[in-house]
């Protein structure tokens, strides 16, 4: 079903009708129905958002033994909506795109490693031909970067060496385990890294 584009008070009208269908009279707070509204007209305005921000939530509620769904469950919920949303993007990155990401998941599970883009680059390539795929160049490799920023995937952070010259680093913006489920085509693929194989056998 599509739905258009809602501002706050429709996405909150919208909220109420559902949760008077869905829970218990008065277990879903008037304050927490009004924070999920407001955080929906601020992510384009999407329904669908709102409602599983609201399911989410009232899922805490219920496994915790909460008597009521509350502004706070609501945060926790968007905190797991954009982990949810960004593996389902992921899950259908092209193959070249989802072994950067499982690089750079292999950096950052090594102790003391600042993943610059050299670095990042030079594990991605290693990977694409254990797989037989041809590595990209690096100028490509930077668009990949960017774009993955793009979707909430990774953050890329510009940092200033002693000689006054620019570099960029990167990292994971979800945990390690979400993102290796997500690839895990990838991962049986290329196999298991010795450095994130505890989190897979997990």
């Amino acid at each position: 079903m599509e739905f258009p584009p809602y501002d706050a008070s429709q996405l909150e009208e919208v909220l109420r009708q559902r949760v008077d269908t869905a829970f218990y009279e008065d277990v879903v707070t008037n304050a927490a129905i009004t924070y999920a509204a407001a955080l929906g007209s601020k992510n384009s305005g999407d329904a669908r958002m709102v409602l599983d921000l609201i399911r989410i939530a009232g899922d805490y509620a219920r496994e915790r033994s909460e008597d009521y769904v509350t502004e706070d469950l609501v945060d926790e919920a968007m905190d797991e909506y954009e982990i949810e949303r960004s593996m389902s993007i992921l899950a259908d990155l092209p193959e070249n795109i989802k072994i950067v990401v499982y690089a750079l998941a292999v950096l950052e599970e090594r102790e003391g490693e600042e993943v610059t883009s050299s670095i990042l680059y030079e594990i991605y390539s290693d990977f694409a031909q254990m797989v037989g795929h041809d590595p990209v160049s690096e100028r490509r490799a930077r668009d990949y970067y960017g774009r993955l920023d793009e979707l909430n995937i990774i953050e890329s952070e510009v940092k200033h060496d002693s000689s006054g010259g620019q570099y960029k680093t990167h990292s994971l913006k979800h945990p390690t385990t979400e993102v290796l489920t997500a690839l895990g085509d990838t991962v049986d693929t290329i196999g298991i890294d010795k450095s994130v194989q505890n989190l897979i056998e997990e």
